[in-house]
């Protein structure tokens, strides 16, 4: 794997394709596929969090000098979420923010923003699926079409197994903890950090999520045209 063009991907990602973000995630992923993990995480909810997180959301301009720096990177980014999970932290009513910290004006002008972080990281997120997993999201999902009928019509094999996977189905007396350990509820509920119980916070993501796959699908129905 030729690391200059990992570094060139990083540096750049304020203005990265779809293509280009599949890419610099795909290269990553490459080089984060020989760290040792913690014993109870699991390496592909870590590795999507950590792109999340620091390349996709990262402020820093701080590139990684060579593998063993993304290594090291991703090293303490893990330690992290293994302090996190092994402790139950408990807050103060001090600590916790007041919901009338900023004024009404400044939420406001904050609310792009934020909506954009999120979008990005909906972005990375969708970037990571494989095709057959778009096409789901965008048709079963979003679109509302039955897996079976999506299934039939774009030839995809163990069509419901995938959309269970994915989170785009659930057994008739599944729990939210059940759907947070799906694909996208991993990625709702840790790289995130959104609870299930947050409907309006959801709703948004998922609104996101089926924008993107809209997008997506455009573009892929002008190639073939």
């Amino acid at each position: 794997m030729d690391f200059h063009e990992l570094q060139d991907l990083w540096r750049d990602r304020d203005r990265l394709t779809e293509a280009q973000w599949t890419r610099l995630y795909r290269l990553v992923h490459g080089v984060l596929a020989k760290a040792r993990m913690y014993d109870g995480l699991d390496r592909e909810d870590l590795v999507q969090g950590f792109f999340l997180d620091k390349v996709v959301r990262g402020r820093s301009t701080a590139v990684p000098e060579r593998p063993a720096a993304l290594l090291q990177w991703f090293a303490r980014y893990q330690a992290s979420m293994h302090r996190a999970l092994r402790s139950e932290p408990s807050f103060e009513a001090a600590e916790l923010p007041a919901e009338d910290t900023l004024p009404a004006a400044e939420c406001e002008a904050a609310e792009p923003l934020f909506r954009a972080s999120r979008a990005n990281a909906v972005q990375a997120f969708f970037d990571t699926l494989d095709e057959q997993e778009k096409i789901l999201v965008q048709h079963a999902h979003c679109d509302q079409q039955s897996v079976l009928s999506v299934a039939q019509a774009h030839r995809i094999a163990s069509a419901h197994h995938h959309s269970k996977r994915l989170g785009l189905v659930l057994t008739r007396h599944a729990l939210p903890s059940d759907w947070s350990q799906t694909k996208l509820g991993r990625f709702v509920t840790r790289a995130l950090g959104i609870s299930t119980d947050a409907r309006d916070d959801l709703l948004q993501v998922l609104r996101l999520l089926c924008e993107t796959a809209q997008q997506w699908w455009s573009r892929a129905c002008a190639t073939t045209a």
